[in-house]
């Protein structure tokens, strides 16, 4: 979100309201020291605004003619299309840095966002949701987020598909996903080689499932020690694979986070060890030593009971 403090820029205010209102709040994006890409994302989200109220009012939008109950009902809108609370709260912090630049500015006096509250983000990772899940994982495993099928677009696939099972089948963390190299990966033994919190190093075992797609992974691999890289062969940063974890979730429409994806892991391996009939004291430290926590209590903070447990058993009383 735009800092409070801003201030803005000593610039030629042409006061006519035909005078391009995008370019004048670029200008004041940039002075306030604003990144190329994050300016081009807060006017692609007031362009939102701008189309939303030229379709409702039939006339082009202007930052003088911003008033509560259009801005209102653009809110309104974006929840019954179902948009993410994050795309709204996105928008939402969009606009609000438009209505600062337009007081600045002269352009607009109040503002008509006052009282709109941010929408709530939904609780829990997706495995309270088992449907949600199983479309996370179908989406993974077909790639179906990446649009294209050339040459590159399916070695995004396959590479892609390696991300998501690192955390979705192995509970990886996001840094030790980005930090891993090839040398990491026992094939044979289905094992990797993590680098954890506090730089303490363990053993992860793999599912054959994983280490099928890591061997493809490899097969088309660009060189290098690093096991995550782009199509140069250098390693992705954090940002990228949060980046590429963020589309498969878009693609089976549900916001997802990459730490979404272990919390659901640590929650579906106890399931398959009490499944398999494993004692609970025994189960929990197994899964314990599979997500490298050095002590149980760490696990059991990841195990909190779903809704639909705690529903199912109250009408069974």
């Amino acid at each position: 979100m735009v800092a409070a403090t801003m201030v803005y820029p000593a610039i030629s205010i042409v006061t006519q309201e035909a005078e391009d209102w995008q370019a004048a709040f670029r200008e004041w994006l940039d002075a306030n020291g604003l990144r190329p890409l994050t300016v081009a994302a807060y006017l692609q989200d007031v362009r939102h605004f701008a189309r939303y109220f030229a379709g409702v009012n039939g006339e082009a939008f202007r930052p003088s003619l911003l008033n509560s109950m259009d801005v209102r009902a653009w809110w309104r809108a974006q929840e019954d299309a179902k948009n993410a609370a994050s795309t709204r709260n996105r928008r939402l912090a969009s606009l609000r840095a438009l209505v600062r630049w337009a007081n600045e500015a002269g352009r607009l006096e109040g503002d008509p966002t006052e009282g709109i509250r941010r929408a709530a983000k939904r609780q829990g990772p997706p495995r309270s949701h088992e449907d949600v899940w199983g479309r996370l994982a179908e989406t993974a495993a077909a790639t179906v987020h990446v649009k294209k099928q050339t040459e590159k677009h399916r070695w995004l696939g396959l590479r892609d598909k390696v991300i998501f099972g690192l955390m979705a089948r192995a509970g990886l963390r996001i840094g030790e996903v980005a930090g891993l190299d090839v040398d990491d990966v026992d094939l044979e033994a289905l094992e990797l080689r993590v680098l954890g919190k506090g730089g303490v190093e363990g053993k992860v075992l793999l599912p054959h499932s994983l280490a099928d797609d890591l061997r493809a992974w490899l097969a088309v691999h660009p060189g290098g020690e690093a096991l995550i890289v782009n199509w140069q062969g250098r390693r992705l940063s954090t940002a990228q694979i949060r980046r590429r974890v963020k589309m498969v979730g878009e693609a089976a429409g549900v916001p997802l986070r990459p730490h979404d994806l272990r919390h659901t892991y640590i929650y579906r391996l106890l399931d398959a060890f009490l499944q398999g009939g494993m004692a609970m004291p025994v189960a929990l430290d197994a899964v314990r030593q599979q997500a490298r926590h050095g002590d149980v209590r760490t696990t059991q903070a990841y195990l909190r009971a779903r809704y639909s447990q705690v529903r199912e058993a109250v009408e069974r009383i």
